[in-house]
């Protein structure tokens, strides 16, 4: 899972890229969609990655128990994320409480552009020293000095250790910025713009940060040794009306609204050098779009790792950041000398064919595979962050129960909802007890948690070893468990769920589809149609074939039984069988003992309201027809099967491999 701040163009075709090579089952959350200074168009269509905007869950209670339920839902093995804004800092809390592996992107920051604040200092060193990595944007492995790249360093000042830090080429697309102009499209360009002679470029935002004022004083100072220059200035940004306020009266600049990324090259192609003055940046990426399209560059030396990527008097000119005098005395040196430009731009435009996004994609797999062979952290400040995290996670279970509890009051009244609360206490309650013969007489076979920690089930793990065909019915917003088992067993997984919300959701998920089929259709005792009734709170995606909850709200779906679906597909026997369809439960259950189905493990959920007893009697059944009781939580029970379905499971039946004949057939 990588959690970006907005879909920046450069990142999109990176996780483009990404995603094209299957290489890993790679998400992609979004903060935001832009943000103040931002112009880039965002077109969703172009994602070939999965992308979605995700809440902030640092900015009410509800936002953080809806970004808790997301991240338990999936549980990815790693997420990479930034860590500077709120976002990030609560959501790092909530995976270190979930047991998420979590790695930051660094990049170096200035002063000029940042104001230190010793609680953000403070707040760094924790988060440093408790995430399990850092990935470091930085030049090509090939071009890096001897001396760390700046991200590298500022990861270590912060207190990551040099085994758990990795490179990572910050990349474009070298041959979209590299696509050349004909000499009369240049020509024509130029006219148009109304520049002329040796045109300096800067493209990218319009803040005092980037020392465009700078830029401005060394323009006036060049122009008087050099009158036939030009200055072109594509972008937008808070401080634009002041910097064109400061231009007035000087000859040559012309400023050019922001430009999208695909039309951007036309404007590079028209150049001669390319200037970037920043009094402060992460990186500036800019520098390698102008190399791409052969310009030289003079930048000042506050960018991340400049001195690396533009060799002085090699492929440009690095000068102090802040200083308009030898700004002036490099245009004015590049202005007088076309065969120095020619020679630059294309040492420049060499330097940057290692940039491209096929290299980051290579860097990123790396950084990936290295960190989950990783131990996960365990420093004081993991600790730290662990123990604030589970507080969070506990404050937003109170608040989210509290809140179900005003719901409940306002629908029912005080004295109802006390009832009830206390009517299902004292179920549990008795289920508890009514359970101690069970749970003293169970064997003690290795369990594991499938799913997420509130949704997940508990299952005998030495038989998911054989591999065989697991059925999930009832899917709703969590297909925790099928993930699980599509990564931990060789399972073929099936699934079947009718409801739109479902459906909905599979969709936002990529399984193997040659081991995951989703059919959507409800299961029951018998073939047909049935009505689900929806259920009354609609933040609530379970549906009841029983109008369980007395609600009028329903929608008419195809049906049928267990048996039916095995001897469709060609199934003699299961080796997993959940059920999870909002008290629809006990029809089903007696119908696949009355069909003497094949069952190794059978998941039950006991849809509420239903009596202890109630329970107690239908589990009862089940061990009298040979299923054996493991264990249960809250009112999700699972058992083994009779001992010829678990000796079947393990030896595949004729009939089985007559139809995988047919199938290789």
């Amino acid at each position: 899972m990588i959690w970006d701040n907005l879909p920046a163009p450069y990142a999109v075709e990176r996780y483009n890229r990404l995603a094209d090579r299957q290489t890993f089952d790679v998400s992609v959350w979004f903060a935001r969609r832009t943000e103040p200074g931002r112009s880039w168009a965002v077109d969703p269509s172009s994602w070939r990655f999965r992308g979605m905007y995700v809440e902030d869950p640092g900015e009410s209670r509800a936002s953080l128990t809806r970004f808790i339920q997301r991240c338990d839902a999936l549980r990815p093995d790693l997420i990479l994320s930034l860590y500077g804004e709120r976002p990030f800092v609560v959501g790092h809390l909530i995976f270190r409480a979930l047991g998420i592996r979590n790695a930051f992107f660094v990049e170096r920051t200035f002063d000029a552009v940042i104001r230190r604040r010793w609680w953000k200092e403070l707040a760094k060193y924790v988060l440093f020293r408790s995430a399990d990595a850092a990935q470091a944007h930085a030049p090509p492995a090939s071009q890096r000095g001897a001396v760390p790249a700046d991200a590298f360093q500022y990861a270590y000042r912060y207190g990551f250790p040099a085994d758990r830090v990795f490179g990572v080429t910050h990349s474009l697309d070298v041959g979209h910025h590299a696509a050349p102009l004909s000499a009369e499209m240049r020509r024509q360009l130029r006219l148009d713009l109304g520049v002329s002679g040796c045109v300096f470029l800067y493209v990218g935002r319009f803040l005092k940060t980037k020392g465009l004022l700078v830029l401005l004083d060394a323009y006036r100072r060049a122009k008087q040794q050099q009158p036939d220059i030009s200055l072109l200035l594509v972008g937008d940004g808070a401080d634009e009306d002041a910097l064109r306020a400061a231009a007035e009266g000087t000859d040559g600049i012309v400023f050019v609204p922001f430009v999208q990324p695909p039309d951007l090259p036309r404007y590079y192609a028209s150049a001669d050098v390319f200037v970037f003055p920043s009094l402060g940046d992460t990186f500036g990426l800019v520098v390698e779009e102008a190399h791409a399209a052969g310009l030289p560059v003079i930048t000042s030396d506050a960018a991340g790792d400049v001195r690396q990527r533009v060799r002085d008097s090699g492929n440009g000119f690095v000068v102090p950041y802040g200083d308009a005098e030898a700004l002036a005395g490099r245009m004015v040196l590049l202005a007088s000398d076309s065969g120095l430009r020619e020679r630059m731009g294309g040492r420049g435009a060499e330097r940057v064919h290692a940039w491209d996004h096929d290299a980051w994609v290579a860097d990123f797999e790396r950084f990936a595979s290295s960190v989950l062979a990783l131990q996960p952290r365990d420093t004081a400040s993991a600790r730290l962050t662990r123990a604030a995290g589970r507080l969070l996670v506990g404050a937003a279970d109170i608040g989210e129960r509290a809140s179900a509890w005003r719901k409940k009051i306002a629908a029912r009244g005080v004295v109802r909802t006390a009832w009830d609360t206390l009517v299902s206490r004292a179920n549990r309650a008795g289920m508890w007890a009514i359970s101690v013969p069970w749970r003293l007489a169970r064997r003690r076979d290795a369990l594991e948690k499938f799913g997420t920690e509130y949704q997940g089930w508990l299952l005998p793990v030495a038989p998911l070893g054989a591999g065989g065909i697991c059925y999930s019915v009832g899917v709703g917003e969590d297909a925790s468990l099928e993930d699980r088992l599509l990564k931990r067993t060789t399972c073929q997984v099936w699934s079947f769920d009718p409801t739109p919300r479902a459906l909905a959701h599979i969709a936002t998920r990529t399984f193997d589809p040659r081991r995951f089929t989703f059919v959507p259709v409800a299961v029951w005792d018998e073939p047909g149609h049935i009505r689900l009734f929806a259920h009354p709170d609609t933040a609530c995606d379970t549906c009841s074939p029983v109008n369980l909850w007395h609600t009028g709200a329903c929608f008419e779906v195809p049906c049928t039984t267990v048996g039916a679906l095995m001897r469709g597909h060609g199934h003699d026997e299961l080796l997993l069988l959940k059920i999870s369809i909002g008290g629809g439960e006990w029809r089903v259950l007696q119908n696949i003992l009355d069909d003497g189905l094949r069952v190794q493990i059978l998941c039950v959920e006991f849809c509420q309201p239903a009596s202890f007893w109630r329970v107690a009697a239908a589990v009862a059944r089940l061990r009298r027809a040979g299923y054996r009781y493991c264990c249960h939580e809250r009112w999700r029970f699972t058992f083994q099967g009779p001992p010829e379905a678990q000796d079947a499971a393990k030896v595949p039946s004729q009939a089985s491999a007559g139809s995988a004949n047919r199938k290789r057939a």
